[in-house]
């Protein structure tokens, strides 16, 4: 606000100089009139040659002391007085955060919808004590936590083979506050085994000012002069077979910013990159259930960057298994692995309308496949699936073209229903070679099992092994929990030739 040439109008106006007078203040024609809660503050004439919201009182000697000043703000309705050079500046408070003429901090006079009070950005920080870092003497086990500080989890812990645990690889205490997430990690081995590393998820980092605890000490922008200009969330979710959108914009808000996108899938996913990785908007598939972290780079109109890295969360409902084989091999080289299904009862040979997989349960763009099987569940809404329909059971994926994933998706099951899943290796194709084959299962969207990678051959196309995975049992009224055990035996999984297709 440009200075006022004839002085405070108003209520207040040059009456206050008999408030000011016992301290030696007089009052300024510097006033701009408009009151002690407006949140603005005068600036002296001759640095910026304008004078801002608020009241200036200039000390009849010339020079000003910070406690009359204070004094004599206070005595005007003014809760702020501080001496500005020779002169004692009254102000409402902090400066007004959102650039209204509603006061600052004081109640919502902008006409925005929220119906809420302004945030002070110049109000003190005040956050919650520090959690600490939490660190014991010894090790925890089964708790996904780093309770030693010694950079492992759960180090030396028996667990049941193929299990998979949530985990944290950073300081306990640090654990699930502000915008640390939690990785994953599993049990390596068969029927026994230790509990592999913590992968994944988003440790304590040097806090920025960017609208997120870096530092997980449950203070948000805990720095100096922080105005963030960049809106940087800690994950988000989603559900599987689902384009996720990205714009520039939702990170930063003031717009004419360039971004560059990066996402990590999740072990499995053919997903490896953006859609269109320097674009302004653009989009990312989430293929498989998982943690995908993507990272933004921004660049603002005036060249300063900023990094964003978080985590989308992707779950299904019910009970999903996927498959994928050959991590690491060259996408020139193809083969066909195929994911079965199978209820029980009846506890009978594969490839039938007890068997869920690639001749009888596909929903999807293959137009020599249809729909046959009917194991008498409702179909789940069209969300669940991303298809025309959402059949139960049903197989989201079928790759032919080698390294996968597929899945296999079971909703609604009853308490007790049981179900089989196995891998069959249909032809080496150009690959002309073994398949390593890797299975995880979810139920209710929590990672329970990971098993594999479990070599199989095929000779023959269409006639390759068969690997007996694991029996699953629905538990609970919607069916989002399970039961799971290993076909394992010892150290060894269940492989058979094509030959043992007949027999359960």
């Amino acid at each position: 606000m440009n200075r006022s040439e004839g002085g405070r109008s108003g209520s207040l106006g040059c009456a206050i100089v008999a408030a000011a007078a016992a301290l030696g203040l007089g009052c300024s024609a510097s006033d701009d009139g408009t009151g002690p809660t407006d949140g603005g503050r005068d600036r002296v004439e001759g640095t910026d040659g304008a004078v801002d919201d608020g009241l200036i009182l200039e000390s009849e000697g010339g020079a000003c002391d910070a406690a009359p000043c204070t004094a004599a703000c206070a005595d005007l309705g003014y809760p702020v007085g501080e001496c500005v050079g020779d002169v004692c500046s009254c102000s409402g408070g902090g400066a007004d955060a959102d650039g209204d003429e509603d006061g600052g901090g004081g109640a919502d006079a902008d006409g925005d919808p929220d119906g809420e009070p302004d945030v002070d950005l110049d109000a003190p920080l005040v956050c919650p004590p520090d959690p600490g870092d939490g660190c014991g003497p010894t090790e925890i086990c089964d708790n996904g936590s780093d309770d030693d500080c010694d950079g492992q989890v759960d180090e030396g812990c028996s667990c049941v083979g193929g299990s998979v645990q949530y985990c944290f690889a950073g300081s306990p205490g640090r654990r699930n506050i502000g915008g640390c997430v939690d990785g994953q990690q599993i049990c390596t081995g068969m029927e026994w085994g230790t509990w592999g590393p913590c992968e994944g998820g988003i440790l304590p980092e040097p806090e920025v000012c960017d609208g997120k605890d870096n530092d997980c000490n449950d203070c948000v922008d805990d720095l100096e002069e922080c105005r963030p200009s960049i809106v940087c969330p800690s994950e988000d979710s989603t559900t599987p077979l689902t384009w996720y959108e990205l714009h520039c914009t939702d990170f930063y808000p003031d717009g004419g910013a360039d971004c560059t996108w990066d996402v990590v899938s999740p072990t499995g996913s053919a997903t490896t990159s953006v859609e269109d990785p320097s674009a302004e908007d653009t989009r990312v598939y989430f293929d498989i259930s998982g943690d995908y972290v993507i990272t933004v780079t921004i660049v603002d109109p005036y060249g300063v960057t900023y990094v964003c890295t978080f985590i989308v969360h992707v779950r299904g409902q019910g009970i999903r298994v996927e498959m994928w084989w050959n991590d690491g091999v060259s996408a020139d080289s193809t083969s066909d692995v195929d994911l079965h299904f199978h209820r029980n009862p009846p506890a009978n040979a594969w490839f039938n309308a007890s068997d869920c997989y690639y001749a009888d349960c596909v929903i999807g763009p293959m137009s020599w496949v249809t729909y046959t099987i009917d194991w008498g569940y409702p179909d789940s809404p069209t969300t669940a699936c991303a298809r025309r329909r959402c059949p139960n059971p049903r197989l989201d994926i079928d790759d032919v073209e080698g390294w996968g994933p597929e899945n296999a998706n079971m909703d609604g099951a009853h308490d007790g229903d049981s179900f089989r899943v196995a891998v069959h290796y249909y032809d080496a194709d150009t690959w002309g070679s073994y398949a390593d084959v890797n299975v995880r299962v979810y139920c209710g969207g929590t990672p329970r099992v990971v098993y594999g990678p479990a070599r199989i051959n095929n000779d023959t196309p269409g006639a390759g092994d068969i690997w007996r995975v694991a029996d699953i049992v629905a538990r609970g009224a919607t069916g989002d929990d399970c039961d799971i055990t290993s076909l394992a035996t010892g150290t060894a999984y269940d492989i058979r030739p094509d030959s043992s297709r007949s027999g359960f």
